[in-house]
């Protein structure tokens, strides 16, 4: 009974586990689910012939299961050998695939063509008898196909893997290398140590499955592991497996066996309470003692996104450039185990070297063709080890290769604003050897807004002819916020006149107005606010202004760029960053403003004909709050008519106070556009403001941003932006 109930709690996992792995895993993840399932089918099949010979018997359909199993147990084997022979691909090549039909083809014929015969029952077990090769040998032809698939056909996969050089180049490879040839090598000791117990014990060979278990579990660990480990992290690995799976199992056997031979014919009802106890024991250790265990051993966590985060959150923007950089390299050799950083910044004629503490390499030419590209598809962070195998880094290769060769870097972050590339972070290979992996790669994608505040820092440190004891921040707030002002496409057109004003309340934020150019009757208008404070904030505003930019290059739907805005707000910006605004084209052809309402506190609208301010922003979600923005991002429309005005502001100027505790609120801001209708926008925003520091009468406590567009008719008086 316990082999038919182990068995079917098998088959049950490996259902539950093939869809995990189809799911979470995206290496050699078909191959590794097939070989799941035709382990599940054998099992499957091994389960039912034991429920026939002990409770059902029926000599033709136990016949046909048996039959069935032992095709499906040496396919299982030969796919499985073959996922190791072809790992890391994806896919067998077509001379693999019809080799493995034509084996599994002449067993099929062998096992169903011959006459075969078997003897089963509860004390002695299952024996399965073929015909001899030839008459005068007594070797019978299920001894011949249990050394071919059990043992030949791993032993020269074993033996193609180790001499292969693709399993030999890197020192990872070599790591996969050493744990397939574990896996290969749990097939032959499953195979040897479970049919010498089925000698002594019946009915042991049905727990074949559960020692192939182990090994696509080990093949299944290849495609999870893509860091190499020092002594220490693998005798803390080896230490929790005999911890958390060894120890267990022993125990829980040693039960188990103790409960069959002493009261499963004696004392039924004592021998299922043992069984239950042992099953609630497995339950307790799947769930409760990982969880106990990771607890006491986080300090030796591989993953070290959060506490780089931290780290980089926490940076001290008050030192020299020197000091800074020393800060930033000891953060990242303790969080990554690189040897060590370059830092390389635009002095307008190259790229020269501020900081290093592992390469020689001293500039870069300002024209380096391999960083045009690499703006061009948005990339920032590349590996060397990416270079062969991503297409979009086709047209930058050779000179990447270039590179890396010289500097001896394996990892290279482009300090990118918009277009204008302004430095370049090189990182050298790891201590232990170990390539940048995908893992890698999404944590400086994630934390990309810090590299590029340490290297807007740093930039600004060596423009400076001396450093001082001056306040890094409002030295930085100004340079960024001058940035802003200068990089923006201001709208020149008879058609419209527009002003805005900023004002943070303490010298810097994350507040901004941008116009982009599209042609010259067409502009992107945005205007809003990124949560956080200080140089974070700025920081983050400054990226997403050249973010933008560059999906407008490649972007050409409304609705879509808001989408990948809200995508790179919410997973590439600092954690808990959103944005509060509004995103406008204006159609100056067709006197045409489209509008989508991201969070915006108001948009207001003055028409002319019936001299009134309403407001028109309706319902809004701001952006980066949550993953999928497409079915709250809803596209409005407006015509404008000569004599109409647009005005928006960011809660700050709506939510001032008085020494009495009333907000100056949208009212108030109304009447300022109906009193100063005459004057030109940026006159209108200037008096707005004005009003709101006389109503509040104390120091301005919010950051204020406001936007005022006026229409003309088409042969209007020609404004601009001043």
């Amino acid at each position: 009974m316990i082999y038919i109930i182990l068995s079917g709690l098998l088959s049950v996992f490996l259902v539950v586990f093939s869809y995990f792995v189809d799911k979470k895993t995206a290496i050699n993840s078909e191959l590794t689910v097939n070989n799941i399932l035709l382990l599940f089918t054998y099992t499957l099949c091994e389960f039912l012939s034991l429920l026939f010979i002990f409770y059902l018997p029926n000599y033709n359909i136990t016949f046909m299961l048996v039959r069935l199993a032992l095709i499906l147990e040496n396919l299982f084997i030969l796919n499985f050998c073959l996922s190791v022979l072809v790992f890391p691909s994806p896919s067998k090549s077509k001379f693999l695939l019809v080799g493995e039909i034509i084996l599994i083809v002449l067993l099929a014929f062998r096992v169903f063509g011959d006459s075969i015969s078997y003897v089963a029952s509860e004390k002695m077990g299952l024996t399965l008898y073929t015909q001899y090769i030839f008459p005068e040998f007594t070797i019978r032809w299920k001894v011949v196909w249990d050394i071919f698939y059990r043992y030949v056909i791993p032993g020269i996969t074993a033996l193609y893997i180790i001499v292969r050089p693709a399993n030999t180049k890197n020192r990872l490879a070599q790591e996969h290398l050493i744990i397939n040839l574990f896996a290969l090598g749990t097939i032959v000791v499953t195979s040897v140590a479970l049919t010498y117990a089925s000698s002594l014990v019946p009915f042991f060979y049905s727990l074949k499955p559960h020692g192939y278990l182990i090994a696509i579990l080990l093949a299944y660990s290849t495609t999870r592991i893509h860091v190499l480990y020092d002594m220490k992290t693998l005798l803390f690995k080896s230490l929790r497996i005999i911890w958390l799976h060894v120890v267990p199992a022993i125990l829980l056997g040693l039960v188990t066996s103790y409960a069959i031979i002493n009261y499963r014919d004696e004392n039924i009802f004592l021998f299922i309470g043992i069984l239950l106890l042992v099953m609630t024991a497995i339950f307790f250790r799947t769930i409760f003692l990982p969880r106990i265990f990771s607890k006491r051993t986080k300090t030796l966590n591989d993953e070290y996104d959060k506490s780089l985060e931290k780290e980089f959150a926490e940076l001290e923007y008050n030192l020299s450039a020197e000091n800074f950089a020393i800060q930033v390299d000891k953060i990242l050799s303790e969080a990554i185990m690189c040897k060590g950083i370059n830092i390389l910044l635009s002095n307008g004629k190259e790229y020269s070297c501020v900081y290093s503490s592992f390469s020689s390499i001293s500039s870069i030419p300002l024209d380096f063709p391999a960083f045009g590209v690499l703006v061009g598809v948005g990339r920032q962070v590349v590996f060397r080890n990416q270079l062969d195998s991503q297409y979009v880094l086709a047209g930058a290769r050779f000179g990447l290769n270039e590179l890396f060769e010289e500097s001896k870097a394996d990892a290279c972050i482009l300090l990118a604003e918009g277009y204008r590339v302004f430095g370049v972070i090189l990182l050298s290979e790891k201590m232990l050897g170990n390539d940048y992996t995908h893992y890698d790669y999404a944590t400086f994608t994630k934390l990309y807004p810090y590299f590029f505040m340490i290297g807007y820092y740093m930039n600004s440190m060596a423009n400076e002819g001396v450093i001082g004891t001056i306040n890094r921040e409002i030295k930085m707030s100004d340079q960024i916020i001058h940035s802003i002002q200068e990089n923006m496409d201001f709208i020149r057109s008879p058609k419209v006149d527009v002003g805005y004003l900023m004002n943070p309340a303490r010298n810097i934020g994350g507040e901004f107005i941008d116009f982009i150019r599209l042609t010259d009757t067409r502009h992107i208008v945005i205007l809003g606010s990124l949560s956080g404070k200080g140089i974070t904030a700025s920081m983050s505003m400054v990226i997403l202004k050249s973010i933008i930019r560059i999906f407008l290059s490649k972007i050409h739907d409304f609705k879509e760029l808001i989408q990948h805005v809200n995508h790179f707000i919410r997973f590439n910006l600092p954690r808990g960053t959103y944005f509060a605004g509004v995103f406008a084209l204006l159609d100056l052809s067709e006197n045409t403003m489209y509008y989508i309402n991201c969070g915006v506190p108001t948009l207001m609208l003055y028409t002319q004909s019936y001299n009134n301010v309403i407001e028109i922003q309706g319902d809004g979600r701001v952006l980066g709050f949550v993953s999928d923005i497409s079915k709250y991002a809803k596209v409005k429309k407006i015509k404008l008519n000569p004599g109409d005005l647009v005005f928006a502001c960011t809660d700050g100027l709506i939510e001032s106070q008085s020494l009495r505790g009333e907000a100056f609120g949208k009212g108030r801001i109304q009447g300022c556009i109906l009193d100063n209708l005459n004057y030109s926008s940026n006159k209108i925003t200037q008096f707005t403001y004005e009003n709101m520091r006389e109503f509040t009468a104390k120091e301005q406590e919010a950051d204020i941003t406001c936007l005022v567009m006026k229409f003309f008719a088409d042969k209007g008086e020609s404004h601009g932006t001043a």
